[in-house]
């Protein structure tokens, strides 16, 4: 939930950064918006070792490690086509900037809507059990031949 709130307010302060004129509160505004999700780069290995099954937690965490360094290569071209496809460089910049934050403030809300580590883990904990079960009713009919 911290995480995705983050990812949620940094959104929101790169949806109001092109609309405010103060010099100093939009570059607050933009150190905010782009400093303050990255907190779920830290969290999220964190979250998914939380819900995922032992048997697929290194496949899960090699997966959002290539998505997540893939942003790398993918930000600055994208980027510096929407600043070039703007009239001028600051509106393109802003136009950027508000791709940007609405695309962070949809991913914080759909995690804050979806992901819940605790029911998730509690539902893998009972399939893990009943797992188990089935397991011990096996090995004592083998032994029973």
């Amino acid at each position: 939930m911290i995480g995705d709130g983050a990812v949620a307010l940094g959104g929101i302060a790169l949806l109001v950064m092109p609309h405010v004129e103060t010099p100093a509160l939009n570059l607050a505004l933009l150190v905010l918006g782009s400093s303050v999700p990255s907190v779920i780069y830290v969290l999220s290995p964190a979250i998914v070792s939380e819900f995922t099954p032992v048997s697929q937690r290194g496949a899960m965490l090699t997966i959002i490690t290539a998505v997540a360094t893939s942003a790398g290569l993918l930000a600055p071209y994208v980027m510096g086509r929407i600043i070039e496809s703007g009239t001028t460089p600051s509106e393109g910049f802003h136009r950027g900037f508000l791709i940007c934050g609405v695309i962070s403030l949809i991913g914080g809300l759909a995690g804050m809507a979806f992901l819940r580590p605790e029911a998730e883990a509690a539902r893998f904990a009972a399939a893990d059990a009943a797992a188990a079960v089935t397991r011990n009713r096996l090995i004592n009919a083998e032994l029973a031949l």
